[in-house]
C-alpha cells in the first residue's frame, strides 16, 4: 500500500506534462484516425480533449461538449450521451431523448435505443425516421453483437415468440428473435450488457438477495458468475471491457452512501486484481489495447454526475493504470473515456444453446 501511496502521491507533483489550454489553444480541434495505442477522451470546461497513455501528445477534438463519447469499434464516431453523436469535430443530434439508452452499430450506421417505456427503437447514424423493432413485451437493455451481424436484448417475453418470463434474447438487425439465450430464474432485472474479446456477454443482474456479474458464453450456452454483491441495493453498475486478446474487465460495486462510494473491482486474464488503494473509488472509463485500464477519480465520486454540473464542480484527475504503473494523464476532467479502434470481432455462433438459467 505505502508502495502504491507514494507513487501517486509523486504522480500528483509532477501533473500531466503541458496544460490542456495549452494544447487546446495551438491546434485546431477535429476528431482524426485514432492512433494504434489508442488514447483517452476528456472533456475540459466545454472542449473534448485527447491524451495518450503516457499524459503525452495532447489535443483537442471537439467544442462545445460536456460529455465525453462513448467512441464506437472503429473509433471514427462516438455517442456524446444519448442526445449526440460526434464524428470529424462536429456533434450531430440523434434524435433521441436524455432519458433514452442508446448505442451505436459496430459499423457505425445505427443507433439503438432503449426507451423509459421499454421500446426497442432504432435509426440510421446519419438521420431520419425511428423506427420502433420491438417484438417482446417490453426491454431492459440492448447491444449489438460485436460482428453487427445480431442485437442482444433483455426483457420480458411475449409468451409466444419468446418465453412469457425475463431473460436474455437474441435478434437480428430488424429485431426478429432467434432464440432465447438465458431463461431468469431469480434475476429481475439486467443491464451493463457488454462483450469480452472471445464473445462472452458480460451482464448485471439483479437477484432478490444480491447482484450478479456474469459471462456467458453464448457458443456454449454457459453463465460464469464474476462477482456477486450481498444485498439487492448494492448494484453492479459501470461494466468495461476489453475487446483485445488478454483483456479485462472492471466495474464497480455498491450504491453511494454518506462516507461509503462503489467500489471499483477489476479482472485481468481471468483473475481478479487488487487496484492501488487510492484509486479504489474511481470510476472505470475503458481499456486500452495492451491491458492498460483508465479511471476517472472525482474528489467527491457520488458528486453531481456527468455534464456542466459536474465538470464545475467535481472535475478529477484521469489515471491510466498497467500492472503496477500509475499514470495521472490528465487533471480538471469533467468526463473521460478510451478511443481505440476494435480489432476483428469474434465471429457470431452458428450454433447458440438457449435457455441458460440466471
Amino acid at each position: 500500500m505505502k508502495r502504491w501511496l507514494a507513487l501517486l502521491g509523486a504522480l500528483a507533483v509532477l501533473g500531466a506534462g503541458c496544460t490542456t489550454r495549452t494544447a487546446g489553444a495551438s491546434q485546431p480541434c477535429r476528431v482524426g484516425a485514432a492512433p494504434a495505442a489508442g488514447e483517452v477522451t476528456y472533456v475540459e470546461g466545454s472542449r473534448l480533449m485527447a491524451v495518450g497513455p503516457d499524459g503525452q501528445g495532447r489535443q483537442c477534438l471537439a467544442d462545445h461538449l460536456d460529455v465525453a463519447p462513448r467512441w464506437g469499434a472503429r473509433g471514427d464516431a462516438g455517442l456524446a450521451g444519448p442526445t449526440r453523436l460526434v464524428s470529424a469535430g462536429q456533434a450531430s443530434p440523434t434524435g433521441f431523448t436524455p432519458a433514452d439508452h442508446v448505442s451505436l452499430s459496430p459499423a457505425g450506421t445505427s443507433l439503438l435505443a432503449v426507451t423509459p417505456q421499454g421500446r426497442l427503437m432504432k435509426r440510421p447514424a446519419t438521420g431520419g425516421p425511428a423506427e420502433d423493432i420491438g417484438v417482446i413485451n417490453s426491454y431492459d437493455a440492448a447491444i449489438y453483437h460485436p460482428s453487427g451481424q445480431a442485437i442482444v436484448v433483455a426483457g420480458y417475453g411475449d409468451g409466444e415468440n419468446a418465453s412469457g418470463g425475463y431473460g436474455i434474447y437474441l435478434a437480428d438487425t430488424t429485431g426478429a428473435l432467434q432464440g432465447t439465450l438465458a431463461a431468469a430464474e431469480t434475476s429481475r432485472h439486467i443491464d451493463s450488457l457488454a462483450w469480452t474479446d472471445d464473445g462472452h456477454l458480460v451482464f448485471a443482474g439483479q437477484h432478490t438477495d444480491r447482484w450478479d456479474l456474469h459471462s456467458l458464453d453464448l457458443a456454449a450456452g454457459t453463465i460464469t458468475t464474476l462477482a456477486s454483491t450481498t444485498a439487492p441495493d448494492q448494484p453492479i453498475t459501470g461494466v468495461v471491457t476489453s475487446p483485445f486478446a488478454g483483456g479485462g474487465i472492471a466495474w464497480q460495486e455498491g450504491a453511494c452512501a454518506p462516507g461509503r462510494p462503489p467500489l471499483t473491482k477489476m479482472r485481468l486474464a481471468g483473475q481478479p486484481l487488487d487496484l492501488p488503494p487510492a484509486l479504489a473509488t474511481a470510476t472505470p472509463v475503458g481499456w486500452l489495447a495492451d491491458a492498460t485500464l483508465v479511471l476517472l477519480q472525482r474528489p467527491d465520486p457520488c458528486g453531481a454526475g456527468i455534464g456542466k454540473a459536474a465538470g464545475a464542480s467535481s472535475a478529477g484527475d484521469v489515471y491510466t493504470v498497467r500492472g503496477t504503473t500509475v499514470t495521472k494523464v490528465a487533471t480538471g476532467a469533467g468526463d473521460a473515456t478510451v478511443r481505440v479502434v476494435h480489432p476483428a470481432p469474434p465471429p457470431l455462433p452458428t450454433n447458440i444453446p438457449s435457455d441458460a438459467p440466471i
